[in-house]
């Protein structure tokens, strides 16, 4: 029976089995389908047992199991559950007869999915969790490491933090050694690899191919993901029993979990680091990588679909900005700025699946029925307790309280001891009640009407003032605990007990006697607080809570009940009411409580505004303006502000005449521009930037901090604005601020302002024209670190167009001096700064030369190790100082003498980036000019370091040539670069004998006569003159003959270029000496007729072996550039370094390559 049950479900499965055939498990080796609960739990007691071999093969076959059912789960949700298949699949019904009711199949074929999906929930969910990590330590048991690495290193794609995982991956890694070689994760999804190869497409400047990559990636990510929701769809496993609706919600509530997990689970894992909101970083690199090809409109698009994602991201915002201010220009239409199609649909998905979760897990409960509780009657109080138990007996605690109302004694106050201890005395006697309501009597407040509460129970006078707090008393005192004898020692103490109630009176509750406070004052020891007052804080600190607490609560609801009214009077006609009107709100805005109630109402805030921009009385326009000011300092306010349109009329009272109005405005301009979202925009768009930048005019510190503050806000990041600003005349005014004043906030907030400016190429010649390198200068002294810090900044990105100024002594010895400190942007500043103030300045070579210059850079160097921030600046100021200013051997000379040069070679190693390698063999090539310096030269090893990398260079540069492409940039350095130095450094080493005969033992002169026909020109001259050099030894000249040189040294003798023809001459003379008659003849002939014609004296030098010796030309530090170009928008995932919370790095070009954005993406 049982198999007959089993042969009709199968039966009935083939029909439905053919919907997804390539889904089916009919692949799966017979022996290994099994349940996969069923697989996996048997591996894990092969695991137990250390059956490595039998519990490695079931995991994997528990992993097939479980990846062949989601996906064919996911396939049938997808693609089943509509309506019923079509009649094809089952055999139809005769004609004419009626046709059946066939629903069992399909019932049939739900309830056996369900029943294998059940199974899913037997396993832990995320089966990779837990399978992956077991498989890696069975699977190197039996040998098989490869896929034991596979397996960890799959795991930690979802856990990198799992520590013991890692440790077995290492361990894989020294056994396999593999330690660079990545391994295979084992649950990729399509979508990674392709994305990450579109990052590197990218990041190599390969837009077109990225975007086709990129693409591809997010549709297969989509696809993806539509699969994950539809395998969360389906059966579901009833643990617990539960009614209908209860059932239904557990099954929604799980399917809602699973579908708002598939986005975190699709994540992929990048180098350690998973992306994050992947699909809006898809977007991000679409919209740059579009724009870079031109196609603007897919740019304008992609943005506007990562803002879906990301509505908060300035840099996108700004990209949207500039997109449309330059519509027009590109042709786009409203349309090209929606998102598109899919990112919306993924979008609103996304959103309202976790928004359908949230509220599940808010009002779904674990069981909608109440319990019945039985309800257990409270308890009737008792009468409260009297104290009628107590008359006459007198209080037993008198004693203590007496002890515990001591205070210390003032100096020689006898009368109030002894009268202490009498009352000692009196209170150890017991006496009744009826005794002293016979002798004293109370006021009861009827006839005096000063008092209404009751005796106290402790039947002291001390403390019946203290419980009746607050209240007066009449003249008449009640004491309580006996009778006292009328006397001159009675009197005194009844005065001593009188002061110290009226002490403890005024303490707890101050003012409330109308008399003088000094008895307070009367036993308190100098510098400290007695007791009493000790023990009155609290009750002041009560007293003064309550009473903040009625006057809040009563502004408040005076303020709510006003705000129509005052509303209507704001926007009378009567200019006379509309002023009274104001300073009403003006009063109401400066208490908390009112203020937020003001906040609350933007109809009255719109009727601030309006009366703001509309009136021409001054006092309006400064009660208007405080209003705003005041509710400027909440976010609430801020937003009413905005929303009220109250940022144009701001900027309107900008020109207002009236000091306080003009401070009230760029304060509450200044809070919206620091905390309102779209302020920025809306003060540009008001020609807010223009009514700023005459403030700048004001005498006041403090109003001009505020003002420059509100620059800096608007110009960074903003080309537009800093152009606005110089067209403005700022400046000019920014530099005559940090030259006249010493207010340090004031300073810092305008070093700001010229920082952001000076990565302007248009502000940078007016910063420097104006001054601002000597006033910058004038505050690298001060003791304040972040004014010193921008003023550093400043300097070196203003320093490469103040190659020419004057009066930069002082600014130089000061940098000189800021080379010892330790401080790494200090350190990165002042070496760029003296990199570009010394190049092609004579004046500023020396005076650096003659202030040590040379042995701070050289200390510098040694401390900066691998920062090439620090170290290529550097070295770029000694190539500067070794050359071409009266000094320059002194400089040479100072190199060696700091034991400089050891260093210095060592930066020739790779991996050193391109633009330090090239400086260095600049700096080593002017060393070499001093004879002093061959020999340490020789003893670093620089000459096999030299032809080393002319070498690579040259085969660098061949190969892009033999390939027909332009030679490209490395790091901003041409390969012809790095030939044309090294060979250059070569020649003036070669000068030396000793250095001749090494390189000529490197086999150097096939390289250099394949130089010669270099089609650059420099090359050819820096070759001919090695050659030159090499050919004064007879061995070398014979070998240089050997290589074929005569005919391109022949050719080059036409040179236009005089120094290569006279190189080339004077190679030819010497490999012709030892030739026949005929040859020298003709050689000699064909040097006459060429090249000496005109010039007889040439041919002189050429014999003499005269070297031309000029040194190379100074250039400008080519390392920093600017991060922002007109024309171009933000750069997707920039991160630039924050140097001091306020502005990233603002770099200086050297004007000799066209900037571009810097993408240092976290991505290689």
């Amino acid at each position: 029976m049982g198999r007959a049950a089993w042969g009709l479900l199968w039966l009935l499965l083939g029909s439905a089995a053919g919907q997804y055939e390539k889904y089916s498990f009919r692949g799966f080796p017979p022996e290994d389908l099994m349940p996969l609960a069923a697989a996996y739990g048997h591996a894990l007691e092969q695991y137990e047992g250390e059956s490595w071999r039998e519990s490695a093969r079931y995991l994997e076959a528990a992993l097939r199991l479980h990846r062949l059912l989601r996906d064919s789960e996911a396939f049938c949700h997808a693609n089943c559950s509509g309506p019923a298949p079509p009649a094809a699949s089952f055999p139809g019904p005769e004609p004419g007869a009626p046709r059946p009711w066939r629903p069992l199949p399909r019932l049939v074929f739900w309830a056996q999915l369900g029943r294998v999906v059940r199974s899913r929930h037997l396993i832990p969910s995320g089966l990779r969790s837990l399978a992956l990590p077991t498989l890696s330590v069975p699977v190197p048991q039996a040998n098989r490491l490869e896929k034991a690495a596979a397996a960890a290193y799959t795991f930690l794609q979802r856990n990198p933090k799992h520590e013991l995982t890692a440790k077995y991956l290492s361990y894989y890694r020294g056994l396999l050694d593999a330690a660079e070689e990545p391994f295979t994760d084992l649950e990729a999804q399509p979508y990674e690899a392709v994305f990450l190869r579109a990052v590197k497409l990218y990041n190599s400047g390969d837009f077109r191919s990225s975007t086709e990559d990129m693409e591809r990636a997010l549709a297969e990510y989509l696809a993806v993901f539509a699969r994950c929701l539809a395998g969360c769809e389906g059966a579901h496993e009833q643990v617990d029993f539960k009614d209908f609706y209860p059932a239904i919600a557990d099954l929604f509530a799980e399917s809602l979990q699973c579908k708002v997990d598939c986005e975190a689970n699709l994540t992929p894992n990048v180098g350690g680091y998973f992306v994050e909101k992947f699909v809006a970083t898809m977007y991000h690199y679409l919209q740059f990588a579009y724009y870079k090809l031109n196609d603007v409109r897919q740019a304008a698009r992609s943005a506007a679909s990562y803002m879906l994602f990301d509505p908060d991201d300035s840099v996108m915002q700004q990209n949207l900005v500039y997109y449309r201010f330059h519509r027009a220009r590109w042709g786009l239409e409203e349309e090209d700025f929606q998102p598109r199609e899919e990112a919306m649909l993924y979008h609103n998905q996304t959103a309202e699946l976790r928004e359908l979760l949230e509220f599940a897990h808010m009002y779904l409960q674990p069981d909608d029925e109440m319990e019945l509780e039985e309800t257990v009657p409270p308890v009737e109080p008792k009468d409260p307790p009297s104290d009628a138990e107590f008359e006459g007996e007198g209080d037993y605690e008198e004693g203590i309280y007496a002890d515990w109302w001591q205070e210390p004694d003032a100096k020689g106050d006898e009368a109030e001891a002894a009268a202490t201890m009498e009352v000692m005395n009196l209170i150890e006697q017991p006496i009744k009640v009826t005794e002293w309501q016979q002798t004293y009597t109370y006021d009861s407040g009827i006839h005096s009407g000063a008092n209404t509460c009751v005796p106290s129970v402790s039947s002291k006078g001390i403390m019946e003032e203290d419980e009746a707090c607050g209240r007066q008393y009449t003249l008449k005192k009640t004491t309580t605990y006996t009778q006292v004898p009328q006397s001159q020692g009675d009197l005194e103490y009844q005065m001593s007990t009188t002061a110290r109630a009226k002490r403890v009176r005024e303490a707890m509750c101050p003012g409330v006697t109308g008399e003088d406070s000094s008895l307070l004052l009367a036993t308190q020891v100098e510098g400290q607080a007695t007791n009493l007052q000790r023990l009155a804080e609290p009750s002041q600190l009560l007293k003064s809570a309550i009473v903040h607490l009625i006057n809040y609560q009563d502004d408040a609801e005076l303020a709510t009940r006003a705000l129509p009214e005052l509303t209507k009077l704001l926007n009378d006609e009567d200019p006379v009411v509309v002023t009274k009107a104001a300073m009403i709100v003006n009063q109401l805005s400066k208490k908390e409580a009112s203020r937020r109630a003001l906040m609350g109402s933007p109809q009255l805030v719109a009727a601030v505004v309006r009366t703001m921009q509309n009136t021409s009385d001054l006092d309006t326009a400064r009660c208007t303006t405080s209003i705003l000011h005041n509710l400027s300092h909440h976010r609430e306010g801020l937003l009413a502000i905005f929303k009220s349109g109250g940022i144009p009329a701001l900027v309107r009272m900008l020109s207002s005449p009236v000091e306080s109005v003009l401070f009230y405005a760029i304060t509450t301009l200044h809070n919206l521009l620091l905390y309102q979202e779209g302020a920025k925009m809306a003060v540009r768009l008001a020609d807010g930037l223009q009514k700023m930048v005459p403030l700048l005019n004001k005498n006041n510190p403090k109003f001009l901090a505020i003002t420059t503050d509100c620059l800096q806000l608007l110009a960074y990041g903003n080309q537009e604005s800093k152009l606005i600003i110089l067209a403005n005349g700022g400046p000019q005014a920014l530099v005559q601020i940090m030259r006249n004043y010493s207010y340090e906030k004031l300073l810092w907030t305008t070093s700001r302002v010229l920082k952001v400016l000076s990565v302007c190429p248009s502000n940078k010649p007016a910063i420097v024209e104006a001054g601002g390198m000597q006033a910058l200068g004038k505050h690298l002294t001060s003791n304040s670190p972040r004014l010193v810090q921008n003023c550093l900044w400043t300097l070196r990105n203003l320093s490469d167009v103040a190659t020419k100024q004057e009066g930069l002594e002082s600014v130089l010895k000061i940098l000189v001096n800021q080379l010892s400190v330790d401080d790494v942007n200090v350190l990165t500043c002042a070496t760029g700064t003296l990199s570009n103030l010394t190049c092609n300045n004579s004046k500023n070579k020396t005076l650096v030369t003659q202030n040590s210059g040379v042995e701070a850079l050289i200390h510098a160097i040694l401390r900066a190790g691998d920062k090439d921030d620090i170290t290529e600046p550097a070295v770029c100021a000694l190539r500067h100082l070794t050359s071409r200013h009266p000094e320059a051997e002194m400089a040479q000379n100072s190199v060696r003498l700091n034991y400089g040069i050891p260093a210095i070679v060592k930066l020739l190693n790779q991996p050193n980036q391109w633009p330090l390698v090239k400086a260095t063999i600049g700096l080593i090539r002017n060393l070499a000019l001093c004879p002093a310096n061959h020999a340490p030269l020789q003893e670093a090893a620089v000459i096999p370091r030299l032809v080393q990398l002319l070498v690579k260079a040259h085969q660098d540069a061949q190969r892009h040539v033999a390939a027909g492409t332009q030679q490209p940039y490395t790091d901003g350095v041409r390969m012809e670069e790095i030939v044309e130095g090294c060979a250059g450094a070569l020649h003036i080493l070669a000068r030396d004998p000793m250095n001749r005969m090494e390189i000529f033992r490197l086999n150097t002169i096939p390289l250099f006569v394949q130089l010669l026909y270099s089609s650059v020109e420099n090359i050819q001259r820096v070759a001919a003159g090695v050659l030159c050099e090499l050919a004064q030894d007879k061995e070398a000249a014979d070998a240089i003959d050997a290589e074929g040189a005569s005919s391109p040294l022949m050719e080059l003798l036409h040179s236009r270029n005089e120094g290569t023809a006279t190189y080339a001459a004077a190679v030819l003379f010497r490999i012709s000496e030892d030739k026949n008659p005929d040859y020298r003849k003709r050689v000699s002939v064909e040097l006459t007729n060429s090249l000496f014609k005109h010039d007889p004296a040439a041919w002189e030098a050429a014999q003499s072996m005269i070297p031309i010796n000029e040194p190379y030309a100074d250039d400008m530090d080519a390392t920093y550039r600017p991060m922002y170009s007109s024309d171009v928008p933000l750069d997707p995932l920039d991160m630039h370094m924050d140097m001091d919370g306020d502005y990233p790095i603002d770099t200086y070009s050297d004007g000799l390559r066209p900037p571009y954005p810097a993408a240092d993406h976290m991505l290689a």
